[in-house]
């Protein structure tokens, strides 16, 4: 039990540590926190393709609603913006907690806490940030939760609300019923004539309500779907990470079911189903995990499903105890050995980034003040490293009320669709509509970073990085950018 609270204890730390370091962890945060502040201000949160105002998203509305309910209560900042995804994170944690005691008991509460606590640390990022993966298991979790209202009551209950906790992560990305799938093959199959067609009229009526807010087209989300998602081949090198990293959440489990198999300890049929539906659906998820742009952070909503497996492949070790303590040492310690080195990858990559990032929104702040009554973005030059992490901070602009229109995430996507820079956006270049732009300093051109899907195509095409030039011109340097303005003005 104090290895539980010592690893809740550190799972509190680094989120805090992730709260407060003053930047994302990678670009497509950075978009996600733009696009909940649209939402939540009235915006258009999917934008046409052919507006200036697109930015990138295979993701529903739900997204944006969970991450930008904050800024209904508080100023919106950087820290803000990353609350709801924390708060999934922690609440997830608490929710197992009292499904454990209530389903398994004071003996498996501590085994149960410490298992679930180490998956979100092992996963780093994609167990933290804001993307669809912290509320995803969130609401795999509370359907987890749900499924004890049918010791209690009628199992419909339990089947509405598994239903309704897929529906929501269906909005937060599509295919995301697979992971619901282990949960209806083990509490909806009594009455599956009845239950069956309830949970999918529910489900899908959950997932379409969001759809009905006037600020959020189903038409241009469905467009931003077909045009970037539709005509991706699997990649290779992608499907063996998927593959390897699989068995984070499926070698603790198929390691007890051998202890189980060698001593022919009990498991039951439903358990037995249970199991086979939840490494069925892991392997069918490695489809979406290797498509280019994808990676195995499409597992990781798995994970509750994963621990409480683990927990009934240990109470059916109870009556071997000398099986039973090696399976509870085992899989602990191996969870804990796992979150080691992610851990120390996770904390350098925030330790750096404090040391720069509250000084950039400083300096973006200080450039907003300095040119009063006047719109600015946050541009990119041609590194894809250093410089590029800067502009991850860019939120703060939107936050202060300037339009932004152009996303390195949706540059690269569009390249790797091979289109070019929409033509909407090269007239907003041309026709000056942004007074001012913070370029970070650099010895390439301006706009000319390449794509990270390693095809060496620029993110954005020369007919944007011409129409730039010809429109803009550096006035001055600060320490970290390169101010560029209007030449006619």
């Amino acid at each position: 039990m104090a290895l539980a609270l010592a690893v809740v204890g550190y799972l509190v730390f680094v989120l805090h540590r992730y709260l407060t370091f003053g930047t994302y962890l990678d670009h497509a945060e950075s978009d996600a926190a733009v696009l909940a502040w649209r939402l939540m201000t009235g915006q258009s949160l999917y934008a046409g393709t052919d507006s200036a105002e697109q930015f990138f998203s295979l993701y529903g509305p739900m997204l944006y609603i969970f991450s930008g309910l904050p800024f209904l209560l508080f100023e919106p900042s950087v820290a803000l913006s990353k609350l709801g995804n924390s708060a999934a994170c922690i609440s997830s944690v608490g929710l197992f907690a009292i499904y454990t005691w209530r389903r398994y008991g004071a003996d498996y509460f501590g085994i149960g806490v410490l298992i679930f606590a180490c998956y979100p640390l092992i996963a780093t990022a994609a167990g933290l940030w804001i993307r669809p993966e912290p509320y995803t298991y969130f609401l795999v979790t509370a359907a987890l939760a749900a499924t004890l209202l049918s010791e209690r009551r009628d199992t419909m209950w339990t089947a509405v609300a598994i239903a309704i906790c897929a529906g929501l992560a269906m909005n937060l990305k599509i295919h995301s019923f697979v992971y619901f799938v282990p949960l209806v093959m083990k509490y909806g199959v009594s009455r599956w004539q009845i239950e069956w067609p309830v949970m999918f009229v529910v489900a899908i009526a959950v997932f379409v309500l969001p759809f009905a807010l006037p600020n959020v087209s189903f038409t241009n989300y469905v467009r931003g779907v077909a045009e970037f998602a539709s005509g991706r081949e699997l990649h290779w090198n992608a499907l063996r990470s998927a593959i390897k990293f699989s068995f984070m959440f499926t070698a603790p489990g198929l390691f007890l079911l051998t202890l189980i198999a060698a001593r022919r300890a009990p498991l039951s049929r439903p358990d037995k189903i249970y199991s086979a539906v939840f490494f069925l659906c892991v392997v069918l998820n490695l489809y979406p995990s290797s498509l280019p742009g994808s990676t195995w952070y499409h597992l990781v909503p798995f994970f509750p499903i994963a621990v409480d497996l683990n927990l009934r492949y240990l109470r059916a070790l109870e009556e071997r105890p000398r099986l039973w303590l090696t399976g509870h040492a085992a899989v602990a310690l191996t969870l804990i050995i796992l979150c080691v080195t992610p851990q120390k990858r996770l904390m350098k990559i925030m330790y750096k980034a404090s040391a720069w990032s509250h000084e950039i929104t400083a300096e973006i702040t200080k450039a907003m003040q300095s040119f009063p009554g006047q719109s600015i973005q946050l541009g990119y030059d041609f590194d894809t490293a250093v410089h590029y992490r800067w502009t991850f901070v860019r939120p703060v602009i939107a936050f202060a009320g300037h339009p932004l229109t152009v996303s390195g995430v949706l540059g690269m996507e569009r390249q790797f669709a091979r289109k070019d820079t929409s033509s909407a956006k090269i007239k907003w270049i041309k026709a000056c509509r942004t007074d001012v732009w913070l370029i970070p300093i650099g010895h390439g051109r301006s706009f000319s970073m390449t794509s990270h899907y390693g095809d060496g195509q620029s993110a954005f095409g020369k007919q944007f990085q011409t129409a730039f030039y010809e429109t803009y011109e550096k006035t001055e340097i600060t320490k970290h950018f390169s101010v560029w303005r209007c030449r006619n003005r």
